[in-house]
């Protein structure tokens, strides 16, 4: 999923702004859209793609988050909550994989690191004790 991100229109300061844009960047990726800008507000044109057949154009957000609405010329209505589907599951895997990725890096740099610690580190025995 893209990290949800303000249009320049919008104040960061607002709290209202933040949960609308968070919001509607989730409602995007439940529904194959792919925003190609920050959230510019729920009646302002946003710069889209439409996952499901390559279209980009601009459209209201408040149109996009029902169901049925989509932009004209695309698949037809019956295919769509198939699509949608495939696109989403799609999209959740890849987003595993990435993160599984990232955790592997992580993993395999902290034990170099620990490897390298080891090499470099050389304990000297302590001299026995007298009485």
């Amino acid at each position: 999923m893209i990290t949800p991100y303000l249009a320049p229109n919008l104040s960061p300061d607002k709290d209202r702004n933040v949960k609308s844009c968070e919001k509607a960047f989730a409602r995007l990726a439940e529904t194959a859209w792919t925003p190609l800008g920050g959230y510019p507000g729920s009646d302002v044109h946003w710069l889209v793609r439409c996952e499901l057949c390559g279209w980009e154009g601009v459209m209201f957000y408040s149109h996009m988050r029902r169901d049925k609405i989509r932009h004209r010329g695309c698949i037809a209505v019956a295919e769509r909550p198939q699509a949608i589907a495939v696109w989403v599951a799609r999209q959740t895997e890849e987003t595993g994989r990435a993160a599984e990725a990232a955790v592997e890096v992580r993993t395999g740099a902290t034990a170099a690191e620990g490897e390298t610690r080891g090499a470099e580190t050389t304990v000297e025995p302590r001299p026995p004790k007298t009485a």
